[in-house]
């Protein structure tokens, strides 16, 4: 009987542990944050800011749909991203974007990763075109 009560508790203790783990958030990859980050530029622009770090110093100005217009023109939508970049280097992966049909840019983006319950949730923490930092 005391095996049978200890096998029970264990079982239910996995069961637990499972369920727990299962509420987790799902992971978000840079090449997630990247295509979130496009299609938002080819929306309104209004949650832009949300595929960013909070903890930069630039993302209460972020906020603001206006600031990535400065960057990426209205008009100049639909942006997409050019295959071929690579994430092996988070802090410096380098993004060539198309916008209306034609050739717009190549983007430096630093990645942060900051898990969520465990999960990884990769944040912009800065873009570069150049040498001028837009976030």
């Amino acid at each position: 009987m005391k095996t049978t009560s200890r096998i029970l508790l264990f079982a239910l203790l996995a069961l637990a542990t499972e369920l727990i783990l299962s509420c987790a958030p799902p992971p978000v990859t840079i090449d997630d944050r990247l295509a979130s980050f496009v299609t938002s530029l080819n929306g309104n622009r209004s949650d832009t800011y949300t595929n960013c770090d909070p903890n930069s110093s630039n993302y209460a100005a972020a906020k603001s749909p206006s600031v990535w217009d400065g960057y990426f023109a209205p008009g100049s939508e639909p942006f997409s991203i050019v295959p071929g970049y690579s994430t092996s280097n988070p802090a410096a992966v380098v993004v060539t974007l198309n916008g209306a049909g034609s050739f717009y840019g190549t983007y430096t983006f630093g990645f942060v990763n900051s898990p969520n319950m465990g999960s990884d949730n990769w944040l912009i923490g800065s873009i570069k075109q150049g040498v001028t930092t837009i976030f």
